[in-house]
């Protein structure tokens, strides 16, 4: 299972992170989490995160802030059930985002020709072999998240997409067995 993390397990704030503060404006989304935790203890799962995290790029926040969340948040999740296997996020853009965007003042090291911005699956490998798993390992690959960049994904991983947005767990769950047919 793929899972986005801002607007997904979290409530959405525009960069989050930005902000000193941080700690105390996460928010899980707990439907999400019910749904999550309802699949992990049914199902045999690896649940990864992938995230892209421009605003490194930008200069909101850095790396170590990032981390700093991720880490934050797989306390908070573990504390509610859900295990998560491996986080992956991308601080990069790319040179034809910057180009049009020359007003950002974007960080230079992280303007790459080309990046593993979702909805590249290129995360998703990397967090696979970080665990030593091969995609093809996987029965069903499901992609939990919010935007169509989440849904993009799962095209380009020939996967299932769940979008979260406005569903309860119930429509969640709902959604997972019309999605996974078994």
């Amino acid at each position: 299972m793929i899972s986005d993390r801002d607007g997904t397990l979290i409530e959405n704030i525009e960069f989050f992170g930005r902000d000193a503060d941080w700690k105390t404006q996460l928010r899980l989304n707990y439907e999400v989490v019910r749904f999550l935790n309802f699949i992990q203890k049914k199902y045999k799962t690896t649940t990864v995160v992938v995230t892209n995290q421009s605003g490194v790029a930008r200069g909101y926040f850095t790396l170590k802030i990032v981390d700093g969340i991720n880490q934050t948040l797989e306390k908070m999740l573990s504390k509610s059930g859900v295990k998560i296997d491996n986080w992956q996020y991308c601080p990069d853009v790319d040179a034809t985002y910057a180009k049009k965007k020359q007003r950002l003042q974007l960080i230079k090291k992280y303007i790459k020709d080309k990046t593993v911005r979702k909805p590249s699956p290129q995360m998703v490998f990397q967090a696979l072999v970080k665990l030593g798993k091969r995609i093809s390992e996987y029965k069903r690959v499901l992609v939990v998240g919010d935007r169509d960049e989440d849904r993009k994904l799962a095209v380009n991983l020939q996967a299932q997409f769940i979008d979260i947005r406005g569903k309860d767990s119930r429509k969640m769950i709902s959604d997972f067995y019309a999605v996974i047919n078994f």
